[in-house]
């Protein structure tokens, strides 16, 4: 990375955009200093500015960057959790003045060595360093998370709230006795008396089960940043900086303040700051007449007619960058306001320094008021986002981004929503109107396993709906990563979240449930517990607390270096999995599917993602598969919110081929081949499914080497990739793959991946090809690496013209549709040119479409602009490759 820069002291980022105006407000601030005679010629402005409280004495990016960010707001979730901060007890290092305190929380289960060693830190540092001014301008306090009580935490309430004079010593005695702890390795013997506020301060904190971290004045810093006392300093100092900064330029007067309600103002004020970008120091954004020194400005518009506004309005002050990704969001809840509720908006427009960047997306709020009704009486749309004024000639993807708690999907789309160019659209539709539909709510959190104070990893999960008559169910797998669950709910009611009959009941049984909100639901059987989806806010961040039956230690996985024989599934099909997006993915998928069947000698099914499909496909595929004689079902996971996040759709979509393998089928599926849907398969993918995989949890095919035109193109045969692979391991293509499900739960392969992708994907240049470099890089034979072996399918289950020589075409049980480095020959005229049976298939796969669109006309759109719409968008559109 690039070093770092700063002006007179002051730490920079981006130089090109900040060094301009950094120069302009040092300028200021040492004018300032020299007015007040703070400075002279002789006198050094870095050495005024070391003597106050904006100055930090040691520098750790991790650290300040943890501090720069907006801190937890107690307005959010105050009541919920004002309770809990009542039974608080801090520690006050001895100060000279009663000046007002900061608080620090060290927050974690006390039970857990991770929460202890936080909690001795921070208590090390306040009495080492009792003496300082941070030190003076801070209180202590632990908040215990566990559900049952904690010594150390018992201890340190009862220390604070004793004799003053004793406070220290007896703390010394606590912290040694934390420190032998710590050093000693041993688990806490544990209290059987519950915490009652212990999951409000772990979600307070935005913690999974067993996690810690330190809340320095409400900002959350993870324990594994903190590794001294120095890092506390600087946690403290660089917080003291920030706040103070931020009230002072909000013109309030920090003495004024109280030590209870001075985190909380700093908090909000801060959450503004960070929101709305700079805020001039010499303007009172706190006070009622903030407006005023804004009169006359260009940047400033009111959206209501002051002489309209009733006396008693509500009033509102929004400060925004008019080219920052949530403008769009923030304009629309404010004209909801606005046309709602009859609120006087006062907009203070706050651009960034520099040029902005042209907007890649367009985004709205879809956001309803009141209700709304037509000329008829009749209730119109709820919520709905229009889109004006967007490029003709560009072409656009629409997607939606819903709440985190619903499972949402195109309901109605009369266009290829992958690729919408506003000047192609036919003239009959007078706009683009697409509608998704809300298919359930999502049910997650973490499973602990509350005897050996883990996460449950293996375990196997399902959902239902608590009644005798209902067959459907839910399925998952915990991970090791944060004991991660997911889940669906498709309506509100009551369900049962039970253990999977198996091996999981064999070692568990359920002890209890903790939902939110912090409230425990105790297991009703040693199986099951109620689960209550009562809203639309679904049920997330929820726990699973489940205990081992004694003396069972069973880790739910086998051993990875053990064997295993392959077997069938019970129903005795070939299961493929696959991923399609846009019409002309679709109609490759259906070419893919319907040439499968043709070759394959057992009945086949087909599982595909959900996410992505039109509604047209979807409607029409039941009738498609019951001509060609397959199965189907479809599949989805929500990307969980602890991995990180990918942005771009066709990423997203590399992504679910390869992490979530194993929580994305049912627990009974032993074995799934993936096929990208640009193939066209000729041989009897059943020979594919029953092959031995020698112990490896999946098979991939090597990348050919025999086209020897593009050998300059094979990245893998020269610098990291060379290296890193050496000379005994292959680079594998990922356009076909065969999983043993079984061996990759078993090996906690998913997640191995998982871990591995998290750290990976943080830089954005590298997984480049993310669903083929993941797997390629993870192979046995490096240091600090899972070691996850693939078993080398054979060459002829995977043919290309882009690297395989016409010679080992006529052998080919499967042809792929790659990307030619060389010509970049759209695929639909290669499909045509390089595989002769393709047109035919295209042209039996378009009959059984056409054919299912009139059995289904008056639910769809006809046939006739279904097909024509297919057309259009396959002549005018190439993808690149999924």
């Amino acid at each position: 990375s690039l070093p770092m820069k700063s002006v007179n002291g002051a730490l920079l980022g981006d130089i090109g955009r900040e060094i301009g105006s950094a120069i302009v407000t040092e300028q200021k601030r040492v004018i300032q200093l020299a007015a007040r005679g703070e400075i002279d010629e002789d006198t050094s402005s870095v050495d005024a500015y070391s003597r106050g409280l904006h100055f930090i004495t040691s520098f750790n990016t991790a650290i300040i960057k943890v501090t720069s960010r907006p801190p937890w707001n107690p307005s959010r979730d105050e009541d919920r959790t004002s309770d809990a901060m009542k039974t608080l007890k801090y520690f006050d290092p001895p100060a000279q003045s009663d000046s007002v305190r900061m608080p620090i929380w060290a927050v974690g289960d006390l039970n857990t060595l991770g929460a202890i060693k936080t909690a001795y830190i921070s208590l090390r540092w306040a009495l080492d360093s009792a003496n300082s001014e941070n030190a003076q301008r801070c209180r202590v306090s632990l908040l215990h998370s566990g559900f049952y009580t904690s010594d150390f935490a018992s201890r340190f309430d009862q220390i604070v709230s004793g004799q003053k004079e004793d406070v220290s010593k007896q703390l010394l005695e606590l912290v040694d006795d934390m420190k032998k702890f710590i050093d000693s390795g041993d688990e806490q013997v544990l209290s059987d008396e519950e915490n009652p506020h212990g999951h409000v301060f772990l979600t307070m904190a935005s913690l999974n089960v067993g996690q810690s971290a330190l809340l320095v004045n409400g900002r959350i810093i993870p324990s594994n940043l903190i590794g001294g006392l120095s890092d506390v300093d600087l946690a403290v100092s660089s917080e003291i900086a920030v706040s103070y900064s931020i009230l002072e330029s909000a013109n309030i007067s920090v003495k004024e303040i109280s030590s209870d309600d001075f985190w909380k103002i700093a908090s909000v004020v801060s959450t503004l700051s960070s929101s709305c970008g700079p805020i001039a120091p010499t303007e009172p954004l706190m006070k009622s007449k903030v407006i005023d020194g804004y009169r006359g400005n260009p940047l400033i518009l009111n959206l209501v007619d002051n002489s309209s506004v009733l006396p008693g309005s509500l009033e509102v002050l929004s400060l925004i960058d008019p080219a920052g990704s949530t403008a769009p969001m923030v304009l629309n809840i404010l004209q909801v306001l606005r046309d709602d509720l009859g609120a006087n908006i006062t907009l203070i427009l706050l651009p960034r320094l520099g040029s902005p960047d042209v907007p890649e997306v367009f985004s709205e709020l879809a956001l309803s008021g009141r209700p709304k009704f037509d000329k008829n009486g009749q209730l119109g749309y709820g919520a709905s986002a229009l889109f004006t004024r967007i490029p003709q000639d560009r072409i656009l993807t629409l997607s939606i981004t819903p709440p985190r708690a619903w499972l949402v999907s195109a309901a109605y789309a009369p266009v290829d929503t992958d690729n919408i160019v506003m000047q192609n659209i036919s003239a009959d539709l007078s706009m683009v109107h697409v509608e998704y539909s809300l298919d359930g709510f999502l049910v997650e959190g973490s499973c602990i396993d509350w005897t050996k104070r883990a996460h449950a990893t293996g375990l196997q999960l399902e959902l239902s709906l608590a009644s005798p008559h209902n067959a459907t169910k839910s399925e998952t797998t915990v991970m090791s990563n944060v004991g991660h669950y997911q889940l669906k709910a498709p309506t509100p009611g009551k369900y049962e979240l039970q253990i999977t009959p198996g091996i999981g009941r064999d070692v568990y049984v359920v002890d209890f449930f903790a939902d939110a909100m912090g409230r425990k639901i105790d297991a009703h059987s040693n199986e099951s517990v109620a689960l209550y989806v009562n809203s639309l806010a679904g049920a997330l961040r929820t726990n699973l607390y489940v205990k081992r039956k004694e003396g069972e230690e069973n880790t739910l996985l086998r051993d990875p270096k053990a064997k295993k024989k392959t077997k069938k599934t019970e129903d005795n099909r070939v299961h493929v999995f696959s991923i399609a997006s846009g019409h002309l993915y679709e109609r490759f998928l259906k070419i893919m599917m319907l040439s499968a069947s043709k070759k394959t000698t057992r009945r086949m099914k087909f599982w595909l993602l959900g996410n992505y499909l039109s509604p047209n496909f979807k409607l029409m595929l039941p009738l498609f598969s019951k001509d060609h004689g397959f199965d189907f079902e479809f599949i989805s996971y929500r990307w969980p919110s602890w991995l990180n996040e990918q942005t771009e759709k066709q990423r997203i979509i590399w992504a679910h081929k390869i992490l979530f393998l194993d929580v994305l089928f049912p627990h009974n599926l032993s074995r799934v081949i993936f096929v990208d849907s640009d193939q066209v398969v000729r041989s009897d993918l059943a020979e594919l499914y029953d092959m031995d995989l020698k112990g490896a949890p999946y098979g991939y095919v090597p990348f050919c080497d025999s086209r020897k035109e593009v050998e300059g193109f094979r990245f893998w045969k020269g610098g990291f990739w060379a290296n890193h692979l050496g000379p005994s391991r292959k680079y594998h293509i990922s356009a076909l793959y065969v999983v043993d499900l079984e061996r990759f739960r078993e090996t906690s392969a998913g997640d191995n991946l998982r871990i591995l992708y998290d750290g990976l994907s943080r830089d954005k240049n590298s997984l480049s090809n993310l669903d083929q470099d993941l797997p390629n890089f993870a192979q046995p034979g490096q240091p600090n690496l899972p070691g996850i072996p693939i078993h080398s399918l054979p060459q002829e289950w995977l043919w290309c013209e882009s690297w395989c020589d016409d010679g080992s075409k006529a052998t080919a049980k499967t042809i792929d549709l790659c990307n030619n480095p060389m010509t970049k020959e759209p695929k639909l005229e290669s499909a045509k040119r390089i595989i002769p049976e393709w047109t035919a298939l295209d042209e039996e796969a378009s009959k059984s479409t056409q054919k299912a669109y009139y059995e289904l006309s008056g639910t769809v759109a006809s046939s006739k602009n279904a097909k024509k719409e297919e057309k259009k968008v396959d002549e005018k559109v190439e993808h690149d490759e999924l």
